[in-house]
């Protein structure tokens, strides 16, 4: 009731600011475990933002239905909405989506077992957040490549991995 009241309080006109209203509700309802109305939303913000050709909400609203399926251990498609939105991040240069994409595809793929591919998104993720300074992104990052690398085999690339997800 408090997330339609909030989005009926929306300008109508304010296609952007509903579409992001939409996802924040998306993510809460997934927080909730209503998965339905969770990804119900999540693909109305999309279709929002499609419709007013909003490239990086686009790139965000895929990434959050990514981050929803990987949540829930449903990787083929987390995989696929990450890909789309790695996809639009790189197409606008929006260095902090492709971190948030590679980063959640590491993730993915060391939970599918393929340890080359996560070793690939994770170098990837960690590189493009060392870039935009972003701290939380590259501890996150640096978590999922240590244990790509560990997995790998490649235990001084992952003890470095370590080291730098500690000093975050």
């Amino acid at each position: 009731e408090y997330f339609q009241s909030s989005l009926e309080h929306k300008n109508p006109e304010d296609k952007k600011g509903v579409a992001a209203e939409l996802d924040v509700i998306g993510t809460t309802y997934a927080d909730l475990k209503k998965d339905t109305m969770a990804v119900d939303h999540f693909n109305q913000a999309l279709a929002l933002r499609k419709e007013i050709g909003d490239s990086l909400g686009i790139g965000m609203s895929l990434g959050n239905l990514g981050q929803y399926y990987l949540d829930k251990q449903n990787l083929v498609q987390a995989v696929q909405y990450l890909n789309l939105s790695l996809q639009v991040a790189t197409q606008i240069k929006d260095l902090q989506g492709m971190a948030m994409a590679t980063q959640n595809l590491s993730r993915s793929y060391l939970l599918l077992g393929d340890h080359s591919k996560a070793v690939k998104y994770g170098e990837q993720s960690v590189q493009l957040a060392q870039q935009i300074d972003a701290a939380e992104v590259i501890k996150v990052s640096s978590e999922a490549l240590f244990e790509a690398y560990k997995a790998s085999g490649r235990n001084a690339e992952a003890l470095e991995m370590y080291e730098l997800h500690v000093r975050m």
